[in-house]
């Protein structure tokens, strides 16, 4: 079993868009303030805190952008089992010809998609003058701080794997746990678009026939080895489909 998920410092918390927006209110309050004392400072210093205002608001646009690919409610890991029907052979395999054995060891993989929720996530500020700093800015999930990052943590730690194998073991049909992760199985992909973070994709397994909506990011490991098993299985599913 080859588990592909994002790297830890991929995964950011508290969110990128929460420090992209408190970097823009920065640039402003800064830039407000410059507009107001220009007259008094040297050409040398205006140019050093226009160039300081300029790089605290792109910052802030760029983390807040980013945010966008990446704060997300959702996590996503993907697995890739790959296995060989040379076991289907029959016992008179020795006495075939050499042209059918290379399909008798052939490889073939089978993707499943993996989500773990994030629980939904408020940001607060503490008071003055603790809140002069990004240290007081906390997530707060029911409660517990801490939970948000709890399951950030969870998905990076050798726990995750191990329950993945424990799902898998319970049967073929789509199975989820108390910490929110869920196991989806893709036997046939019925779309996939190419987006500026990765691609989205539509999904169902050969059980329920659901048609489920997916999305791989580029920063997740093995992101090309994905790509082309999400594609295979869509270009297998289009060849099934076209009259002969």
């Amino acid at each position: 079993m080859d588990l592909y998920q994002s790297p830890k410092n991929k995964i950011r918390y508290p969110a990128s868009k929460t420090f992209g927006t408190a970097f823009l209110l920065t640039g402003l309050l800064l830039a407000f303030v410059l507009w107001l004392i220009e007259d008094r400072l040297l050409f040398p210093m205006l140019v050093a805190c226009v160039a300081v205002v300029g790089v605290t608001l792109a910052s802030s646009l760029w983390m807040i952008i980013r945010g966008f690919y990446l704060d997300t409610s959702m996590l996503h890991a993907f697995v890739i089992r790959s296995y060989s029907n040379g076991s289907q052979a029959s016992t008179s395999r020795q006495d075939s010809d050499s042209e059918q054995a290379p399909l008798d060891t052939k490889r073939e993989e089978t993707i499943l998609y993996l989500t773990l929720s994030i629980p939904e996530r408020e940001v607060r500020f503490s008071r003055f003058p603790n809140n002069l700093g990004f240290d007081a800015i906390r997530d707060v999930t029911s409660g517990n701080a801490d939970s948000a990052a709890k399951r950030i943590e969870y998905y990076s730690s050798s726990q995750f794997q191990r329950d993945i194998e424990a799902l898998l073991s319970e049967g073929r049909s789509e199975r989820s746990n108390s910490n929110g992760l869920t196991v989806h199985f893709i036997d046939e992909v019925i779309s996939l678009d190419t987006r500026l973070f990765g691609c989205d994709f539509r999904y169902r397994n050969s059980e329920d026939r659901v048609i489920r909506k997916g999305k791989l990011y580029k920063h997740l490991k093995g992101y090309d080895k994905i790509q082309n098993c999400l594609i295979n299985k869509y270009v297998n599913r289009e060849n099934k489909t076209c009259p002969e």
